[in-house]
């Protein structure tokens, strides 16, 4: 896999960088507090688990 396939997940309390965050190249901006209920799907869908699991 080649680093420009990697998927990026931003995780802050800070809810002002979330447009810079996906400026600067994130896949994803999530805020805190944060599900983590909520990050395991999003990892799952990035890493093509959540289609996995479907079929």
């Amino acid at each position: 896999m080649r680093c420009n396939q990697v998927p990026v997940l931003m995780i802050s309390a800070t809810i002002d960088i979330a447009e810079a965050a996906m400026a600067a190249g994130a896949d994803e901006f999530i805020n805190k507090p944060f599900n983590i209920d909520h990050i395991r799907d999003r990892v799952d869908f990035y890493t093509g688990r959540a289609m996995s699991a479907a079929m």
